[in-house]
């Protein structure tokens, strides 16, 4: 009886085993992307359903990408102070704000331009594996001015549901609807530390105001003015972004946008440089819990075997 009982146990281990391995083959099974494969990337833009035409959308491609999805800033944003590593959505909404508006500032050309047709697609085709930024132009129509948001787009991008790489993406282009004219706007800037130690950081800061991406003015933040600063009587028909002026050494910067505020943040980083080398959400498997569990059920089986047949 007691023989028997601890086959049953050995067996029940030998399937939990089993089935960490499986799923640690299906993991594996999507985790690894073809960099060499040809990939495109459809984005629509309108509402509720109906596509805008005539409206310019450009790529720009940010990050190469290795077949166990490790992102590495290109050569062009490397020099940004950006980083890619264990970002949330919000994270990467504040990340490509950030890009876009040095990519403003410095003029840094398209890797392509499309325009969208009647039904409101773009189309963006031969496209090498990596991250693109997308950006559009607004589109104006019934009296309100549609502002395009900038996003990430990861080409080729992982279906959950089917567990495989998709190489042909569609993404739906999100947009901030305000009327055409609404006189004049202000914006603020809030600076906020991520480090732990207000001994590392800079007396201040500089912080670029840029409208269509032309810089109209830089103001210093510091403790003084509590590292905030508030510009008014600005043109509503302009695009506003900030950029950060030297960034400081070993931090990163990102920017989000909450209606006429921007919040800048620097975060400190450890030894990673900033911006190279990043990784995104982990698809591959890790495998020392399958050798970590093999090795203790053989364990286990040998002292039962030798204590029932010693």
């Amino acid at each position: 009886m007691k023989l028997s009982k601890y086959f049953r146990y050995t067996a029940l281990l030998a399937i939990v085993l089993t089935g960490v391995f499986c799923m640690c083959m299906r993991v594996q099974a999507y985790s690894r992307l073809d960099v060499g494969r040809e990939t495109s990337l459809s984005v629509f833009f309108g509402e509720d359903g109906k596509g805008f035409s005539g409206a310019e959308f450009r790529i720009y491609r940010v990050a190469d990408v290795s077949d166990t999805v490790r992102y590495t800033l290109t050569e062009t944003f490397e020099k940004y102070q950006i980083s890619l590593e264990g970002l949330d959505s919000s994270g990467w909404r504040a990340a490509a704000e950030t890009l876009s508006a040095y990519i403003a500032r410095d003029s840094i050309a398209p890797e392509m331009t499309e325009i969208t047709d009647q039904t409101g697609y773009a189309e963006f085709g031969s496209l090498n594996t990596g991250l693109y930024l997308v950006e559009g132009n607004p589109y104006k129509a019934n009296g309100y001015t549609y502002w395009p948001e900038s996003c990430l787009v990861s080409l080729p991008a992982l279906d959950e549901e089917e567990d495989e790489w998709v190489y042909n993406v569609n993404a739906v282009c999100k947009y901030e609807k305000v009327p055409e004219s609404q006189g004049t706007v202000s914006k603020k800037v809030i600076k906020i530390w991520e480090d732990g130690n207000e001994s590392v950081r800079p007396e201040e800061v500089g912080v670029q105001l840029l409208r269509d991406g032309v810089v109209i003015d830089t103001v210093k933040l510091n403790k003084e003015n509590n590292w905030q600063y508030t510009w008014t009587d600005l043109d509503d028909q302009g695009r506003w972004q900030i950029t950060e002026y030297r960034i400081p050494e070993r931090y990163t910067v990102s920017v989000v946008r909450e209606g006429t505020c921007f919040i800048m943040t620097n975060t400190l980083q450890a030894t990673n440089p900033a911006g190279r080398d990043e990784v995104l959400p982990q698809t591959g498997v890790l495998w020392w819990p399958v050798s970590l569990l093999a090795g203790t059920g053989m364990i286990l089986f040998l002292a039962g075997w030798k204590k029932y047949n010693g």
